[in-house]
């Protein structure tokens, strides 16, 4: 159905409302003679009822409320077309049509309506308003001019207020005009007024761009600092900084080109884990710029070039005594080695930190690390089997609980439920204050419950209701109760509802808990 034919519909429904008190007429046709037909006065035919102009108007602001701007457009032409409509209402009409009509992109029927308003309610509240509007209409009707005359006076009448994007619109209605003086001083004027911040970084990279594009680097520069004066998120801020390297580096001046060296190299080494260090180092290295195969690696990593950090660590390791290579290099190589399918090599880069490095930090991320290259590529039996000797041989590790529950997950999710367990239940045992204890215990009771198992599955739920807290341990107190009721215990249920009720008194669990003992 087309709006225009939608609009009709509207509009005859309401019609019929109108009519509906009407009393049918009947014609009753027999065959009874009758007397000579006398000659009978002219009918009167009745006017077509008109339908209420409010009524109009609360069908069209709901077409517009709706986001249905084309049917909203018809309906307000249709009130603005019928006579006797009241002033206010007409006003308020024509002020609606022109914004349906903008917001849609029919430019030109938002001129006229608004047109309408300015001239024919010149002390409407909302004539200057109508003023903004109409200007943002013939920028879409490229009538620079006359969007130009249209702010000015919107801003006259309302200064103080919408400012900043009132002159940014004339800056650009003059930037169309080829007035780039005149454009840039707008633009200026809309950064300097009142704007919340994100328009206002928004507005002044543009103005950086305008400036860049006409060879006014320094200027493009400044707006570009003073963003950074405001911005705090990291990865924009190496964004920013790196579009004024940017700028800088295509001046004829050989200051600005080596200032925008320096800002690469300021992104290059404050901002390494953003992707702009990537471009920043490549910017660099073509300048000649000596780098440290090490930040060359951590960069490239970062950036997703895993071939190019290999190399740049391979370099490194050669260039660098054992003692002075960090173990992250190790760490980072063997994730490199394991994004390019190179299984064995990525191994061997972590156990050089297991044999080099076995009181640094990142000893049982390594360990872990191993584990997960044999998982990725599908040596689930190596992978289990490199967590089991991890857990066993260095449980004294933070990663050591970690290291069980990945060996007990792998085993759950290739159906070796049996396998799992006694593993959850080691982890429990030795680690009953961690998440991965809590996790494997679910894991084995809803495995147990899923393969009809009730009393194991039983017996997990309850040690995970004494080692959880709030809503996981009420939901596994409920679980307990729904069990013990399966085999007839209601003691040991009521015992588990109360548990579950004051465990975690307002939550879903306590209340299903409140209707069962019910």
């Amino acid at each position: 159905m087309t709006k225009t034919t939608r609009v009709f519909w509207l509009l005859a429904l309401i019609l019929a409302g109108c009519a509906g008190d009407q009393t049918p007429q009947y014609v009753i046709v027999t065959s009874t003679p009758s007397e000579p037909p006398t000659a009978l006065p002219t009918p009167t035919i009745e006017p077509t009822p008109t339908i209420a102009p409010e009524i109009i108007a609360r069908t069209a602001d709901r077409e517009l409320l709706n986001g249905r701007y084309e049917s909203a457009v018809a309906t307000y032409t249709v009130l603005l077309n019928q006579p006797g409509v009241p002033d206010d209402l007409r006003a308020d009409a024509a002020f609606k049509l022109g914004q349906s009509a903008l917001r849609e992109g029919l430019f030109s029927d938002a001129v006229s309506a608004l047109t309408m308003l300015i001239e024919s309610y010149a002390n409407n509240e909302r004539a200057a308003l109508a003023r903004f509007l109409r200007g943002d209409a013939y920028l879409g009707l490229s009538q620079w001019a006359n969007a130009i005359a249209d702010f000015e006076a919107y801003l006259a009448a309302r200064p103080g207020l919408i400012d900043s994007y009132v002159h940014e619109r004339i800056g650009d209605a003059q930037l169309a005009l080829g007035q780039l003086d005149a454009a840039l001083e707008r633009y200026r004027m809309a950064a300097d007024a009142s704007r919340s911040t994100v328009p206002l970084v928004a507005l002044r990279e543009r103005l950086a761009q305008v400036y860049v594009n006409n060879g006014r680097i320094a200027d493009a520069v400044a707006q570009y600092d003073k963003i950074l004066e405001i911005a705090r998120n990291v990865p924009y801020r190496a964004q920013i900084e790196m579009a004024a390297a940017r700028a800088l580096l295509t001046s004829e001046l050989d200051s600005e080109k080596q200032a925008g060296l320096a800002r690469a190299g300021r992104v290059f080494n404050e901002y390494a884990e953003t992707r702009q260090a990537y471009e920043a180092m490549n910017i660099l290295i073509e300048n000649g710029v000596q780098l440290s195969a090490l930040s060359i690696g951590r960069v490239s990593f970062i950036y997703g070039d895993y071939e190019r950090a290999i190399e740049a660590f391979n370099t490194y390791t050669t260039q660098t005594p054992l003692a002075e290579i960090p173990a992250e290099l190790y760490l980072l190589l063997g994730r490199a080695y394991r994004e390019i399918g190179n299984t064995a090599a990525a191994v061997t880069a972590f156990q050089t930190i297991v044999e080099s490095y076995p009181t640094d930090p990142l000893f049982g991320e390594a360990l872990l690390e191993q584990g997960r290259t044999r998982f990725l590529a599908n040596d689930i039996s190596g992978a289990i089997e490199s967590y089991l000797r991890m857990a066993q041989t260095y449980d004294y590790l933070p990663q050591a609980a970690e290291a069980l529950w990945r060996a007990g997950y792998l085993h759950s999710v290739n159906d070796r439920r049996e396998e799992a367990r006694p593993i959850f239940e080691r982890l429990a045992d030795r680690y009953p204050a961690t998440d991965q204890a809590r996790s494997g215990l679910a894991l084995a009771a809803s495995a147990a419950f899923n393969a009809g198992e009730n009393q194991i599955a039983e017996r997990f739920y309850a040690e995970l209701a004494v080692k959880a807290t709030g809503e996981e341990r009420a939901s596994a107190y409920l679980m307990v109760a729904r069990l013990a009721l399966a085999r007839g215990d209601s003691s040991a249920a009521q015992n588990a509802l109360n548990s579950a009720l004051s465990a975690a008194p307002d939550s879903y669990f306590s209340q299903r808990a409140a209707d069962i003992a019910a």
